[in-house]
C-alpha cells in the first residue's frame, strides 16, 4: 500500500503550498501525519497478537521532495499482508502443508512452535473426512483430554478489514498540515 500525496492534487491546498519557500516541509508535515493515522488505524485492529503492530511499524515515509511525499509499508512481505488484509482474500498455505487457525485464546498471537516451546507436546488429530480442514492441533492435559488449539486448514477467505486511510482522511491531514506550516510560520 502506497500512498502518493502531491501538492497539486487539491487546488487549495496548492494555493497555499505555492507560497511557501520550503513546500517539503508542508509535504513532510502532510506525510508524517497520514502514517499517524495509518498506524492509528491498524492498531485499532489488533486483537494482542504482533501482526497489526507489525503493519504499523512498517508504515513511514518513502520519498519527500519538493512536489510529493510517498507513504507506504517498508517490506515487501508486510506490504502484501497489509494490502491483503485491507482488501480480503484466500490465503492458502504455501511453505507448509497447512495453515494454523487458533481457536483458543491460549493460542491467539502465538504460532504452533512457541506454544511447543511453552512445554505442550503437540499433534495433529486428522478430521476424517477431505475438505479444507485438514485437522486439529492441540495437545492432551495431564488427564488425557485432548485441547484443540489451532484448526489446520489448506485455505481461508480473509474478509476485507480496511485500515488504510480513506480520502477524507488524507484531506483531514492535509488540513492539519496546513493549520501547522502557518503555526510554525506566524512564531
Amino acid at each position: 500500500m502506497d500512498e502518493t500525496l502531491t501538492r497539486d492534487a487539491i487546488a487549495e491546498i496548492d494555493a497555499i503550498v505555492t507560497r511557501l519557500k520550503r513546500p517539503e516541509v508542508f509535504l513532510k508535515l502532510w506525510g508524517k501525519s497520514v502514517v499517524k493515522k495509518a498506524r492509528v488505524n491498524a492498531i485499532s485492529h489488533s486483537r494482542g497478537g504482533k501482526f497489526w503492530p507489525s503493519i504499523a511499524n512498517a508504515v513511514n515515509l518513502q520519498n519527500v521532495s519538493n512536489n510529493q511525499v510517498t507513504v507506504g509499508i517498508t517490506g515487501a512481505d508486510l506490504h502484501n499482508k497489509g494490502v491483503h488484509k485491507h482488501f480480503g482474500g484466500i490465503i492458502r498455505a504455501k511453505n507448509k502443508k497447512a495453515l494454523t487457525i487458533p481457536i483458543t485464546a491460549e493460542a491467539k498471537g502465538k504460532n504452533a512452535e512457541e506454544l511447543n516451546i511453552d512445554g505442550h507436546n503437540l499433534f495433529m488429530l486428522k478430521k476424517s473426512k477431505q475438505g479444507y480442514t485438514l485437522g486439529f492441533l492441540g495437545y492432551n492435559d495431564t488427564a488425557g483430554n485432548f485441547h484443540a488449539l489451532f484448526v489446520l486448514r489448506k485455505q481461508v477467505t480473509q474478509k476485507p478489514e480496511p485500515w488504510w486511510p480513506e480520502a477524507d482522511e488524507v484531506w483531514g491531514a492535509a488540513q492539519d498540515a496546513v493549520n501547522q506550516v502557518y503555526e510554525v510560520k506566524s512564531v
